[in-house]
């Protein structure tokens, strides 16, 4: 399957408020840029939930619920602002590789996006939710294809360079639902609570991260 995985029902959970919900034809084509921590010595472009960079057990982008911002802020004003711009459809994730058994090891990579359908806010922040594609590192699309976003702190594409992307990971399969099973392998070994769940479980490894890091 190629095209982004829709939503479901079990998408939202109890306590999450939909602000807004958006129709694909009253948004503009322009993209946003997301950058997430990858998973080192992952294959897949997966969040760095074990802390393997050194930055905190990552939560986000919350591919479980087709989401940014789900269970904690993680670059928080480019959200919000993206959120609420019209103009803008796509959230463009993107990281940096981080597997020395890769050839793409050390460049990176757009590997998917969350084409915006809903506003949501949850215990007062604001996160975005939709369809959602992931693709291989292979099949991503470098960043040196359509260079840096046009405005740093909002990191913004301009249509020309959004389409690019777009264009890029158009015929490529959609590994979604295999790096949302890698996630929930990771997350088990930590041990760690979801927002949607009542509690963590035993952790499968000695040492549980620290669970207080935030961002992506």
């Amino acid at each position: 399957m190629n095209d982004p995985i829709p939503l479901t029902g079990s998408d939202i959970d109890p306590g999450v408020e939909i602000v807004r919900e958006f129709q694909p034809d009253e948004l503009g084509a322009r993209g946003r840029a997301q950058f997430f921590f990858h998973n080192r010595g992952n294959d897949l472009p997966v969040r760095d939930v074990m802390d393997t960079q050194g930055r905190g057990n990552k939560p986000e982008p919350c591919i479980e619920r087709k989401a940014e911002n789900y269970c904690t802020e993680c670059i928080p004003g480019n959200i919000s602002s993206f959120a609420d711009d019209g103009s803008e459809r796509y959230l463009l994730l993107f990281t940096r590789v981080r597997n020395s058994g890769l050839q793409e090891n050390g460049e990176q990579f757009y590997v998917g996006y969350i084409d915006k359908r809903r506003k949501l806010d949850i215990g007062g922040r604001t996160a975005v939710q939709g369809p959602i594609k992931l693709v291989s590192f292979e099949d991503a699309c470098p960043l040196s294809l359509v260079g840096s976003p046009d405005t740093r702190n909002q990191k913004r594409l301009n249509m020309e360079k959004t389409q690019k992307v777009l264009s890029h990971l158009s015929d490529a399969e959609n590994i979604y639902h295999e790096c949302v099973e890698e996630v929930e392998r990771l997350e088990k070994r930590v041990g760690r609570a979801r927002l949607w769940e009542d509690s963590g479980v035993p952790p499968e490894i000695d040492d549980p991260l620290d669970e207080g890091s935030s961002g992506c």
